[in-house]
């Protein structure tokens, strides 16, 4: 009788292990399922090389839903950019290679300057609605 209550309380136990491990696990896989959300935030400058009123305010506010953390904005001193650019300043292959594919940004150039407050720099050229909303203007 004995042996018989003990069984039964394992078998009783077990079924409820299993229960809640089919209740949480999926809403454990859900919250990880965007393996960007584990990493921080990429921390960029953004600068408007296309001279197109807002267009680095706008991109701004859409890189911050990307997991990228837009430092500073400002317009480069001649809007002669016709290819959006990430600029290396720090070198972290790691962190580029998740902001170009965040972005979808091939373009790439070095300038590698340590004292420089973030790693990167996302120059914007004429042709940023290939990489960013069509709705940006």
């Amino acid at each position: 009788m004995k042996r018989k209550i003990i069984n039964i309380s394992v078998l009783i136990f077990l079924m409820s292990f299993i229960a809640l491990g089919l209740i949480f696990v999926p809403k454990l896989k859900d919250r990880y399922a965007n393996s960007e959300d584990l990493y921080p935030a990429i921390k960029i400058n953004l600068v408007n090389g296309c001279g197109y009123q807002g267009v680095a305010t706008n991109i701004a506010e859409l890189l911050t839903n990307m997991s990228i953390d837009v430092v500073h904005i400002s317009n480069a001193r001649k809007f002669i950019y016709n290819e959006t650019i990430i600029v290396v300043k720090k070198y972290d292959e790691d962190e580029l290679s998740r902001l170009k594919k965040t972005t979808g940004i091939k373009n790439v150039i070095y300038a590698v300057n340590e004292s420089f407050p973030v790693p990167f720099l996302i120059v914007i050229g004429k042709d940023y609605q290939t990489y960013f909303c069509k709705d940006v203007k």
